[in-house]
């Protein structure tokens, strides 16, 4: 597998130290954005500077709402920690909601990873931390890569750190 030179320049890797990988410059703050999602609609946002793109079905907000902002925070470094032989392909995205929603919603998170065959993209999966003060990330079940695609799709009924 090779990388994809636009999102690999945001994640420079060093060595790892004390078990944690880290990327890019320490020094480097998040992205923030904040999505307003409003009741009775399908609704799709799209962050191509940050590579991502959420897709929220109509009937996603609770009944008695209105509308609800999301936060969206995209860390291009920092250091983490994964399984044996693990390793980061994209930015980290924290994505967080007020409320429980009531359908899944979709996102779509653009890496790094280039196959040269089709494949590959069986040796890709989506991780996921619990919390903000957790660096340790664990792969989760579901989710799409095409070895056409340089975004990868996952359907997320809670949000957390991917």
């Amino acid at each position: 597998i090779k990388t994809n030179q636009k999102i690999e320049g945001l994640m420079e890797r060093s060595p790892p130290q004390n078990g944690l990988q880290h990327y890019g410059d320490a020094s480097n703050v998040p992205a923030e954005m904040e999505i307003t999602l409003r009741a009775g609609e399908a609704q799709s946002f799209e962050c191509c500077e940050y590579g991502y793109k959420l897709h929220f079905p109509k009937g996603a907000l609770p009944e008695h709402l209105l509308e609800c902002k999301i936060h969206v925070r995209v860390f291009l470094s920092g250091q983490y920690k994964f399984l044996k032989h693990y390793e980061l392909v994209s930015a980290v995205y924290q994505i967080s909601c007020p409320v429980e929603l009531c359908k899944p919603v979709t996102l779509e998170i653009e890496h790094c990873a280039v196959f040269e065959r089709p494949k590959q993209v069986s040796y890709l999966t989506f991780v996921k931390s619990q919390s903000p003060h957790q660096i340790e990330f664990h792969p989760i079940s579901g989710g799409q890569f095409s070895s056409y695609s340089s975004y990868a799709t996952i359907s997320l009924d809670s949000f957390s750190f991917f």
